[in-house]
């Protein structure tokens, strides 16, 4: 914005900008200011969202209704170049038709919601919000966001579908299969969310669609006309399963901050024992929270990379990146089932890389949810939240077994993985090689166009099953000896598929034990091994942008991802005193990163390379630079290094120090 308004100053043009929510929300925490939201009328006069709680509404009116204004992807605002002296601009805003981006709204919520009674607003000096009305406004602004994404959209996945409630319906407690489905996972859940309602003394809001894995990108219209506030069924967003549905830690890592963050608001106030000031207050906190729980549990149950696929931690607490490294991939694909839009089908990896962004995002994500459930918690409705109350039950867990039962092979802990190491290339996606899938445990068992002459797999003989034949044989029955071309799997490799066939095909690892969990905990402490082991460069300590799981690192740093993982990092060593390493990671990058980010004339550059020793010739954008002060300002009060405070410069993309 601020590149065209030099080129338009010489013009007189008006100039069109696209403003974001991550603008709004990286200028937030940089300088505690740049959202004001101003009740009134609704500016575009349309009866139908009239008296909303939604912040400023579109100025549109499409033949399909908008999603609740408050959630508009990108707004278009023109300003002018030239202006009187000492008066605002006016900044006319329309909402540019498309797309909603789930992150960037999860990230605005939280910065909106996690605010206090003061924002910090310079070095050092904080800014009251002194009007209770202007707080309240706030707060509606960011309650809206949360609420539409989570609760309302019904845009991602369905809990029934989670690996959270899989693990709970295999408890030997847990509710019997009524519908005869073939699953006991819906009565699970549906025993779950009777306990929110017991809990607060309400009537449970089965017109919600709460949603913990979302696509990359939302529809920006809603499915009808709603009447009023609670009409649920009509505030649906738009289908549309051509879209591609991409996710990033990122994502999870904002809804994990930004659910926790508005669930502990909600539950914090309560009815003596009952959870929330009223029965639907309790029991949107609670589905919040739940939404954060099934983030956690998909992380570290699916959506960690070892080097060959996609897979869970065996043990998260015992986790050491030097014996048995994982990483949170950048990209992941995920698949609607064509039956149910709401059912994840399959996860595929698009970007194996480590971007230091999301892993900011995720470490942000991990605190705010393991601050919530900590064993420490004091507060007396917030304390019993996961000591079974209704979360922290005993979690199942893969386990190594004693007896004959420990040389059990199932799918999901031996076989996915192999087959996708070697077969993924051309069995998987939307048009696999032969009608042949490897992607899940189902399409797997389905087989391809060969299947009615010679099945995949015949339960209990791997030598009569195609799989094995075309994998093992030198000349198989039909076809000829896969992987094409080699490499070919090894002895130890073959054996493994022949006793997984030979034992049953079983999907699941039978070997579940109990084990405590605190949901959070176990992340956090991952996400700083890894930033430790794949991100610290051992020269300069500092936190590089880019690193992948054999060892390679990028050379570049960047204001923006610096400033994001100081914040993230101070966050966590001011609520976790004793986790060392992220105080160690603040120390090693702080100074280090302002030496190399910020100019002697306070400017903030785009980025430094530490390969060459050189910053870029350009000056950061404003987000960058709002982030990055945020990070030193956040690691200066961590650290003490009252040296180091820093602010933003009135009018552009610069920092200077003062001591």
């Amino acid at each position: 914005m601020d590149r065209d308004r030099s080129r338009a100053l010489r013009t007189g043009r008006r100039i069109p900008a696209i403003i974001g929510p991550d603008r709004v929300e990286s200028t937030l925490r940089g300088r505690g200011r740049g959202l004001a939201p101003v009740p009134g009328r609704d500016p575009g006069g349309s009866p139908s969202y009239a008296g909303y709680p939604w912040g400023p509404s579109h100025r549109c009116r499409p033949s399909v209704p908008p999603a609740p204004p408050a959630a508009v992807g990108r707004l278009r605002a023109w300003t002018s170049a030239r202006r009187r002296p000492g008066r605002p601009e006016r900044l006319p805003l329309s909402p540019e038709a498309g797309w909603i981006d789930p992150d960037a709204q999860l990230r605005l919520a939280a910065a909106l919601l996690s605010t206090p009674e003061t924002w910090p607003a310079g070095p050092g000096v904080p800014t009251p919000v002194t009007s209770l009305a202007f707080r309240a406004e706030i707060e509606n602004t960011g309650d809206a966001l949360l609420r539409y994404i989570l609760l309302e959209s019904g845009a991602g996945a369905d809990a029934v579908h989670s690996t959270y409630v899989d693990r709970l319906a295999a408890r030997d407690d847990a509710p019997v299969d009524a519908d005869q489905d073939g699953t006991n996972a819906d009565e699970t859940l549906a025993a779950l969310r009777a306990e929110y309602a017991f809990r607060t003394n309400g009537q449970p809001l089965d017109a919600l669609a709460p949603s913990f894995l979302l696509p990359a990108l939302v529809p920006d219209h809603i499915v009808g006309k709603p009447a009023n506030r609670r009409d649920w069924a009509a505030l649906r967003a738009v289908a549309d399963p051509t879209r591609e549905q991409w996710i990033s830690p990122a994502q999870l890592g904002s809804l994990m901050r930004a659910a926790a963050s508005r669930a502990s608001a909600l539950l914090r106030y309560g009815r003596g024992d009952l959870y929330g000031a009223t029965a639907e207050e309790g029991q949107l906190g609670l589905l919040l929270l739940e939404q954060a729980v099934l983030a956690d549990s998909l992380l570290l149950d699916s959506l960690s990379f070892d080097g060959r696929s996609l897979g869970a931690f065996e043990d998260p607490g015992a986790y050491d990146p030097e014996v048995q490294p994982r990483l949170f991939p950048a990209r992941i694909v995920w698949r609607r089932d064509a039956g149910d839009p709401r059912r994840p089908e399959a996860l595929r990896l698009i970007d194996r890389g480590s971007d230091l962004r999301d892993q900011a995002r995720l470490l942000r994500g991990f605190v705010e949810l393991a601050f919530l459930a900590s064993p420490e918690q004091t507060h007396p409705l917030l304390g019993r939240l996961f000591r079974g109350d209704p979360f922290g039950r005993p979690d199942l867990t893969p386990s190594a077994l004693e007896g004959p039962e420990a040389e059990t092979i199932s799918w999901d802990k031996h076989v996915r993985g192999l087959l996708s190491f070697y077969c993924a290339g051309c069995h998987a996606g939307t048009k696999p090689e032969a009608g042949f899938s490897i992607e899940t445990y189902s399409l797997a068992l389905k087989g391809g166009v060969n299947q009615a002459t010679n099945p995949i797999v015949v339960k209990g003989d791997h030598a009569k099953s195609l799989l094995w034949q075309v994998v093992a044989l030198e000349k198989p029955p039909i076809s000829k000896r896969m992987p094409d071309g080699g490499p070919y799997l090894g002895q130890i490799e073959l054996d493994l598929i022949a006793d997984w066939i030979d034992q049953g095909l079983i999907e699941k690892d039978p070997g579940l034990k109990d084990r405590v969990i605190t949901p959070g905990v176990d992340g956090m402490r991952i996400v700083l091994a890894n930033l430790a082991h794949f991100h610290r460069d051992p020269a300069t300590k500092l936190l590089v942008e880019r690193a992948d799981f054999a060892g390679g690192r990028s050379t570049m740093i960047r204001p923006g991802p610096v400033g994001e993982t100081l914040k993230a990092l101070s966050v966590c060593a001011k609520a976790f005193p004793d986790e060392k390493l992220a105080l160690e990671l603040l120390e090693g990058m702080a100074q280090a990163s302002a030496d190399r980010l910020v100019g002697p004339g306070g400017e903030v550059w785009e980025s430094y390379d530490l390969g060459t020793g050189a910053h870029a010739d350009a000056d950061a954008e404003i987000g960058d630079a709002a982030s990055l002060f945020g990070g030193l300002y956040a690691a200066a009060s961590v650290l003490g290094q009252t040296p180091l405070i820093w602010r933003l410069r009135p009018g552009r993309h610069a920092c200077s120090r003062t001591t």
